[in-house]
C-alpha cells in the first residue's frame, strides 16, 4: 500500500491510507516479507494508521499459498464475511492475484505501467494507482 521513499511514505499513498481509515473500511497489508516489512511501517510514519501488517515469512507461509490469505480474512475481523466480498489489491499477478483468486477473493492489480502477463488470471480491476480504487470501494 505504500512505498518507502527514504524514511517517509509517499504522500499520495498516505492520503489513501487516511481515506481508507476515514471511510471505515476494514483493511490491512499482506506482504511476502519478514521483520523488515514491519520496520518499513514504522520508519515511513504510517505505524498506527495501518490496521495490521501480515508479513508472510513471520506467519510461516508465503503468498500465493491460501493460508496467508485466510489469515488476512481472520485479521479483518468482520463477522460472517465471505472471501468473495473481499477485494485484495496487489502489484504481483503471480503471488497476489493468483493467491487471492485461489481463495475466492475479488482482485485489483496495480499495474505500475506494466502489461498484464498472459499466464496469470485476469484481475477484476486494473489500476495504475491506489487512488483509482476509491470508486470500487466507496
Amino acid at each position: 500500500m505504500f512505498q518507502a521513499s527514504g524514511r517517509t511514505a509517499v504522500a499520495c499513498s498516505t492520503s489513501f491510507v487516511d481515506w481508507m481509515n476515514e471511510s471505515g473500511i476494514n483493511w490491512g497489508v499482506v506482504t511476502n516479507g519478514d521483520q523488515f516489512q514491519l520496520q518499513k511501517v514504522e520508519t515511513t510514519g504510517v505505524e498506527g494508521r495501518v490496521p495490521f501488517v501480515l508479513a508472510s515469512k513471520l506467519f510461516g507461509v508465503n503468498k500465493p499459498a491460501p493460508g496467508v490469505f485466510m489469515e488476512a480474512v481472520r485479521l479483518l475481523d468482520i463477522p460472517g464475511i465471505e472471501t468473495n466480498e473481499i477485494l485484495f489489491v496487489g502489484d504481483n499477478p503471480y503471488t497476489d492475484i493468483i493467491g487471492a483468486h485461489g481463495v475466492g477473493m475479488k482482485t485489483a492489480w496495480i499495474r505500475m505501467g506494466r502489461d498484464s502477463p498472459g499466464d496469470a488470471p485476469h484481475p477484476d480491476f486494473i489500476v495504475d494507482h491506489v487512488e483509482e480504487l476509491k470508486v470500487h470501494l466507496a
